[in-house]
């Protein structure tokens, strides 16, 4: 098998791992279906004692249809919750796999996604498996079992009149195995649509404030009208050919019923067969055709499935986080500091976003990493946190390269706030201890007092109980910073990494924050990108990036008088609190 998997294939491979459940389920519905084939001797039976004995009523056979209806109501209904049960399940733990998956993904991979289109695929292409797991493979399954069973039984019946049918049918089967594979391919393309919907809505909703500023309210909505359009375009075709389906099956039903009619009335007519085995033939027939009808529609529905399943694998085959591939040395401590040794790294193949890079932190001190936009400061503490790897160099955390340390175990000695602080939608109290779940509120309540959060938190009707919102909105940028802060603060990891930390506050508080980080000096070692004065001469060393480059490296009354891109970035202004020279 070439590139993408068959349907048959995704198929089959679901089946095979709930095949207990599904056999059970198949084999219900079976026996309900076998009632059915049982009743059309019943009747066989009842018509030709009636045709005997006009004057008598044919109780047994009554009896035994009642007994058949029940069998089969009871098969229905254990089936239908086995089955449905079993789905629920399934759909639970593949929602759960895939957003396991998704946040285990790479960020060189996760960035290619859009946060909506990844909902989508957890939410929505998730319960595809229901039809595999449900009702629908199974009504599949028996469906066509219930056709071989059916046929043997027809053929048994009268061989010419099966003959004259599977004439009639060959033509429609052909046809309907077409039209199934075009509305495989009109359903995958429908999943798609909706998730760049999806994947839109959530960017412009994201971005909600700047779509307001810029007056691009029409913008959007035309936007997304013309992609609804798309995706209604798209929908109209699915319907098209599922109705062509159905209409398809309607007209074989006909033509099965009346080639059953002509060809057994002139059997009748000519004494080959017989009023009663007439009637139990058009009885196994009419059963047949049903179980076949419903084994069709049942296609359908699981064509629809293999779209969204298929994309749900696609997603779960992409390469995760090598937690711990190769690496069995754990480490928690940090007493000899950070070294980078000749690291190079680019997002791309083509281009470097840091060339050769060579420092050193030692433990205990605060590093300030300063330079124009763009010169690769995030990128260097991306690359401490492990979110992604360099291409060429090493980065060694007391003597020992992190790339030899389990992940989990490097960034749980790492505490960090990133450029783009983010909260979650719960209260300022979840949002803090988020870094350390077992906190106490007393320990909390000191981190948020270390970073300032005290006097905007007293004023809230419920204090760390207050509910932030979606993106934190309720809070201020300055307080979502000082919430940031205090997580970071109560992580309590002897690595602190901070992404202009400060940037947001003002001169006071930014006074009163920076004094708490100063309290964390000697036991915590700190790499920090700096834009404000206060900072950087608060630091122990500075390391100044030039387009990737480490230009120089000291203290800041050392780097101004050595001249160079310091001095050019202080007498320039780049650093947010200076006055120009």
């Amino acid at each position: 098998m070439t590139g993408e998997e068959t349907a048959w294939a995704i198929i089959w491979s679901v089946a095979r791992a709930h095949r207990y459940r599904l056999a059970a389920g198949v084999g219900l519905i079976l026996i309900g279906r076998a009632g059915s084939l049982c009743a059309a001797f019943i009747v066989k039976l009842a018509v030709t004692h009636f045709l005997a004995n006009q004057r008598t009523v044919p109780v047994m056979a009554c009896v035994g249809m009642a007994a058949v209806t029940v069998i089969q109501a009871v098969a229905d209904f254990l089936s239908a919750q086995l089955l449905g049960v079993e789905a629920e399940r399934a759909v639970s733990r593949l929602r759960r796999d895939v957003q396991a998956r998704v946040f285990r993904l790479p960020l060189r991979h996760l960035n290619g996604h859009r946060a909506g289109s990844l909902v989508t695929q957890i939410m929505t292409d998730a319960e595809s498996i229901h039809s595999f797991v449900g009702r629908d493979f199974a009504e599949l399954a028996s469906g066509l079992m219930t056709l071989a069973m059916g046929a043997l039984l027809l053929a048994y019946l009268n061989v010419k009149l099966t003959g004259a049918l599977l004439v009639v049918a060959l033509p429609f089967a052909i046809g309907w195995g077409l039209a199934i594979k075009r509305l495989h391919h009109v359903h995958q393309d429908l999943r798609i649509v909706r998730s760049d919907i999806a994947g839109r809505l959530a960017e412009a909703l994201t971005g909600v404030m700047l779509v307001k500023a810029c007056c691009a309210e029409g913008r959007e909505a035309r936007r997304f009208r013309r992609a609804v359009d798309t995706l209604l375009r798209r929908t109209i075709d699915g319907v098209a050919w599922s109705a062509s389906i159905s209409a398809g099956i309607q007209v074989a039903v006909g033509l099965l019923t009346a080639t059953v009619l002509y060809v057994g009335a002139r059997d009748v007519i000519r004494g080959v067969m017989s009023v009663a085995e007439l009637t139990a033939y058009g009885f196994v027939v009419a059963l047949t055709v049903l179980s076949l009808e419903s084994a069709m529609f049942a296609s359908t529905r699981l064509s629809e499935g293999v779209a969204g399943l298929r994309r749900i694998r696609g997603l779960l085959k992409e390469p995760q986080e090598e937690l711990d591939a190769g690496r069995t040395l754990a480490v928690a401590d940090v007493n000899a500091g950070i070294r980078f040794e000749c690291v190079s790294f680019g997002y791309t193949a083509t281009r470097y976003v840091l060339k050769n890079i060579s420092f050193q932190v030692p433990a205990g001190t605060t590093t300030a990493i300063v330079g124009r936009s763009g010169s690769g400061k995030t990128t260097l503490t991306n690359l401490l946190l492990r979110f992604y790897d360099p291409q060429q160099g090493r980065i060694l955390v007391d003597g020992v390269d992190i790339a030899a340390v389990t992940l989990r175990s490097h960034r749980a000695r790492v505490a960090t706030m990133l450029q783009e602080e983010c909260l979650f939608d719960g209260t300022i109290l979840d949002n803090i201890r988020y870094s350390r779940p077992g906190a106490t509120i007393n320990e909390v309540e000191q981190a948020a007092a270390k970073a300032r959060c005290e006097a905007f938190v007293r004023k809230l009707p419920l204090g760390l109980l207050t509910r932030v919102g979606e993106h934190a909105t309720t809070l201020s940028g300055g307080e979502r910073q000082r919430v940031a802060i205090a997580r970071a603060i109560l992580a309590q990891r002897p690595l602190l990494v901070l992404d202009e930390a400060t940037a947001r506050l003002d001169a006071e508080n930014e006074e009163e924050v920076q004094a708490a980080l100063d309290a964390l000096r000697g036991s915590v070692t700190t790499l920090v990108v700096a834009h404000r004065l206060s900072t950087i001469l608060s630091s122990d060393q500075i390391v100044v990036l030039e387009d990737g480059n480490v230009v120089q490296c000291g203290s800041h009354s050392e780097l101004m008088a050595a001249g160079g891109e310091y001095r050019r970035l202080f007498e320039l202004a780049v650093f947010a609190d200076v006055t120009p020279a």
